[in-house]
């Protein structure tokens, strides 16, 4: 296919924009379809071969792949013989059958390998694990993956056989300025202490840590070496596994001062001591504009202290695994007051234990705050009605995330997504409701004039639906006419019925968006006709 025959290949640029991989985001099936999309394209035309290929090998999985390119030898029509194999006996490993002969096919696998920016191994497969040392031998070149900028170590298949960290040598590049590590457990505290230090002393400039497992307060001593971070996200999963505090341990006060550069900061602080911010002030570090911290009710307070303050804090996440022994009121007020910028709140319950119950008035600090973007609550309860959810787009004219998730005490009616669509910046909409509303007719007035932007609605769980055929159209045709960009409709529920009846909608959704989008233009069409009218008459 030419250029010509391709258009505008700015437009093209904006179709490979959604196929572009999420490592973090996209499912494995989302990944394994996006390759498929990605590869079509880059056949399509050789203009498009290298924006593609950019994309299709940029976030990896696996680079089993690159074997592949490697044994697909252009030199032998016939059968060509396999130069990489692998072996399945004694718990599997790579074979170099013969020696790499052709330049071609040697500078083609490393185009590959160097298009390569975010990879994330699975530790425990032995394909995986060999994979990396088999394509450094046989490409002969050091480091392998020259751009390489994150690496994700992913531990949910190690089955606690052999080693992994000789494996994962290979793949360590001067580029590297990401690491993190999925659910870890004790059995690597070892392994990972040791590549903290490899990393540490081949003076790598890390700007981003993470780690999901059972954490340590070990590991924290081994992040401080990288000074300059950045990104520093320590998760300790599963969250319901206790948590050991050395008395003499590392003090909250100590992360703050001593990662001065942070702009995002997740941590337990169960593994913190707090007793220094009961003495002096701190202040957060100067760039930070992130916070996400999980803690016991105690330390809750002493976190919300008057001696905890940040001017540049723009968004605050505290999860909570057990009820904050302050009021509501208390805790909304201080918030608003230590961190004037803040723009973004959210609440997690950690566990099923009962908390009080937030009350509007609770939120009257922040609900004078006009500059509010997001409010999400999981697990809190709440006695909010639809009227308070339109006060909340009032008081926060910009507000993008509303979401109350995981209270299933107060459902709301679907009537109140009519407010929902007006909000011209919110993009992400998740909320229990009740759909009956949307069986019958919307009122001529009901849509807004300006489209709503939002293409995901989360339906947390659902209070009742209309089940006949008749009716799920009724309610697809609603909801596009609400939200013309509406693509996927979620759920958080464990019910296969309210799955079912969610997927079967999305499914409609599909099936009548042309139609809605072309009736919702036609409309508005209309209505400036009219409007110009009016005006000149």
């Amino acid at each position: 296919m030419s250029i010509n025959d391709l258009g505008n290949l700015d437009i093209w640029t904006d179709i490979l924009r959604y196929f572009r991989i999420s490592l973090t985001l996209d499912s494995d099936l989302e990944i394994k379809e996006k390759r498929k999309c990605l590869l079509r394209i880059a056949l399509l035309s050789p203009s498009l071969t290298a924006p593609a290929l950019d994309l299709l090998w940029q976030n990896m999985t696996s680079l089993v792949p690159v074997t592949r390119v490697i044994n697909v030898n252009s030199e032998y029509l016939l059968h060509p013989p396999e130069i990489l194999q692998f072996s399945t006996n004694h718990g599997g490993f790579w074979i170099l059958s013969e020696p790499m002969t052709s330049n071609k096919v040697r500078e083609r696998a490393y185009e590959y390998l160097t298009r390569i920016r975010q990879l994330r191994v699975p530790i425990g497969s032995s394909m995986e694990m060999g994979v990396g040392s088999i394509l450094g031998m046989t490409l002969g070149v050091n480091p392998l993956l020259p751009r390489l900028k994150s690496l994700n170590l992913d531990f949910t298949q190690w089955n606690g056989v052999g080693t992994w960290i000789n494996a994962i040598g290979t793949l360590i590049s001067p580029s590297l300025t990401s690491i993190s590590y999925t659910a870890a457990a004790a059995a690597q505290f070892e392994g990972i202490l040791a590549l903290q230090s490899i990393l540490s002393s081949q003076g790598l400039a890390l700007s981003n840590i993470a780690y999901r497992g059972q954490l340590s307060e070990t590991f924290l001593g081994t992040c401080v070496k990288f000074q300059d971070l950045e990104v520093l996200r320590l998760f300790h999963v599963p969250s319901n596994l206790p948590v050991q505090r050395v008395a003499s341990g590392v003090s909250i006060v100590t992360v703050f001062e001593t990662f001065q550069n942070l702009i995002d900061l997740a941590i337990d602080a169960r593994l913190l001591s707090f007793s220094e911010v009961k003495t002096r002030a701190i202040t957060l570090p100067p760039l930070l504009q992130k916070l996400s911290i999980a803690a016991n009710s105690p330390d809750i307070g002493e976190f919300l202290s008057e001696n905890i303050r940040s001017s540049s804090l723009q968004s605050l996440t505290i999860v909570m695994y057990e009820p904050p022994n302050i009021p509501w009121k208390v805790v909304c007020d201080k918030i608003a007051n230590n961190f004037p910028q803040l723009h973004s709140l959210s609440f997690r319950r950690a566990n099923s234990s009962s908390f009080q119950q937030m009350l509007l008035q609770d939120l009257s600090c922040l609900l004078s705050r006009p500059t509010m973007r997001s409010l999400k609550l999981r697990g809190i309860s709440h006695c909010f009605t639809e009227a308070n959810i339109c006060g909340f787009l009032n008081s926060w004219p910009d507000l993008q995330n509303l979401s109350i998730t995981d209270d299933y005490t107060i459902y709301f009616s679907a009537s109140l997504l009519i407010h929902l669509s007006r909000a011209k910046h919110l993009r992400t909409i998740q909320l229990p409701l009740d759909l009956t509303f949307l069986q019958d007719e919307l009122q001529d007035d009901a849509t807004s004039p300006v489209h709503s932007p939002i293409t995901e609605l989360t339906i947390t769980n659902l209070a009742s639906s209309p089940p006949s055929l008749e009716g799920k159209i009724k309610v697809a045709k609603n909801l596009l006419t609400l939200f013309p960009s509406l693509e996927r409709v979620l759920t958080h529920s464990t019910s296969s019925a309210h799955t079912t009846y969610l997927t079967e909608l999305e499914e409609l959704l599909r099936s009548f968006r042309s139609a809605i989008v072309a009736y919702l233009q036609r409309k508005e069409t209309e209505r400036r006709l009219r409007t110009k009218k009016e005006t000149e008459q």
